[in-house]
């Protein structure tokens, strides 16, 4: 179990200085703290350049003996933009030329151990495939062929703070026309065996906190879990596009006709 360090008010064990998250306790505060792990990147910094949704940001640096804060006009102003408050996580990703962050709604005070087995699946078969070239990788179903791109995997690094939640590993896919167009979607029979499903019946189905809607679902021959076409109203409600990167978890409920819900989470920047 990893708590919240006392210092800076992080899982900053579980950061490094290429990715780290920043968690907002009070929606007035003017000041946000780096990582421990993180500081070291910030001794000859008197300002950080970053991008947020193609808007750039320069916020003020501040380095005391046991803290490296950041605040100033630009800081608050990116907290306005993407109505940054109490709850919120902020991830900087520093990996390319000009920083990145993208705000999520989640705020974890424990994490569970990550695994290293990582399993990818693509339509007939599904093996293990631990080429990713991440270190310490989380434990999660993928679709053969599966490549992040900038920022998504510290995104999913976020969400799966929590995964101590769900059922059995989540799923990680890229959605395709047939996804989206045709509204077809599948869940990997390696994700579906711990849910001990029946072969048909319904699921909730929701968009990270959101309202939950019910899907009906049917089992298919080879295993995997196919949604019926309320995945594609569902697809439209929350602006699901092709190529998007989303994960999938699911976790018990307690709701009338519902017992499990399926949680998606699309690994892109939240909209201003």
């Amino acid at each position: 179990m990893k708590m919240v360090c006392a210092i800076c008010h992080s899982h900053c064990e579980s950061d490094i200085e290429q990715t780290f998250r920043i968690v907002i306790r009070d929606d007035y505060e003017a000041l946000a703290n780096i990582p421990c792990t993180a500081r070291n990147r910030f001794n000859q910094m008197s300002g950080l350049n970053f991008k947020a949704d193609g808007r750039r940001y320069v916020v003020d640096v501040y380095r005391g003996h046991k803290t490296t804060l950041i605040g100033g006009d630009d800081w608050a102003k990116f907290k306005h933009d993407f109505d940054v408050g109490q709850g919120n996580v902020v991830v900087f990703d520093m990996t390319g030329r000009t920083a990145k962050a993208y705000v999520a709604g989640v705020e974890a005070e424990e994490q569970g151990g990550a695994a290293e087995e990582v399993v990818a699946v693509d339509e007939e078969e599904e093996v293990v495939n631990d080429d990713h070239g991440l270190e310490d990788a989380l434990a999660f179903v993928n679709t053969r062929g599966f490549v992040f791109e900038d920022g998504e995997y510290a995104m999913m690094e976020l969400i799966l703070t929590i995964q101590h939640l769900y059922i059995g590993p989540p799923f990680v896919h890229r959605l395709t026309p047939t996804i989206i167009a045709g509204k077809l979607m599948k869940i990997p029979k390696k994700v579906a065996q711990p849910l001990n499903l029946d072969t048909e019946g319904v699921l909730g189905l929701c968009m990270g906190v959101g309202d939950v809607m019910q899907v009906a679902y049917h089992t298919d021959r080879d295993g995997r879990i196919v949604f019926n076409q309320a995945w594609g109203v569902f697809v439209a409600q929350n602006h699901l596009q092709v190529n998007d990167a989303v994960v999938f978890n699911f976790r018990e409920i307690n709701e009338e006709h519902i017992n499990l819900v399926c949680v998606v989470n699309a690994l892109r920047p939240a909209e201003p």
